[in-house]
């Protein structure tokens, strides 16, 4: 039996908390097709209290596609900068980059450790008319590529 999870916004204009799901368990495709279009309609999904296996994870992420490359990534009690400070793990910078990432955290500070999340699509409505226009004439066919990709 399909399991219906329940989405609740948690941002401002991107966002959503998928709760109901025990993600170390199998689903059917009804259920995954339902997280698929809250992460359409919100951009990012965010799971709490998770407690995975890599292989759980792995055989979670491949429910929405092929995955491209795994890494691990793990800071040390003495380390005092930031874990990809001045690159992306998440791929983007990629020509084709993947349809998304997963990101896992096993252990989060009590404050601060933000990850931050911006949605280009929103971004870009918020803009008046004529920058958009502005914009869109410069955009070099990046509009055509992300057409172009039904994945999500």
């Amino acid at each position: 039996m399909a399991v219906r999870p329940e989405v609740h916004r948690a941002g401002g204009l991107i966002g959503a908390q998928i709760r109901g799901l025990d993600l170390t368990r199998e689903y059917p495709d009804q259920t995954y097709q339902a997280v698929r279009q809250a992460w359409a309609e919100h951009g990012v999904i965010f799971f709490r209290d998770q407690h995975l296996t890599a292989e759980q994870r792995e055989r979670f992420a491949r429910r929405f596609g092929e995955i491209k490359t795994m890494q691990q990534l793990r800071k040390e009690p003495d380390q005092t900068k930031n874990v990809g400070e001045s690159w992306h793990v998440d791929m983007t910078c990629f020509d084709e980059p993947p349809v998304g990432t997963i990101l896992f955290a096993q252990e989060c500070p009590p404050h601060g450790g933000d990850t931050l999340w911006a949605g280009m699509g929103p971004a870009f409505e918020g803009l008046s008319e004529g920058l958009r226009r502005t914009l869109a004439r410069h955009a070099g066919g990046a509009r055509e590529r992300a057409q172009a990709r039904p994945e999500l």
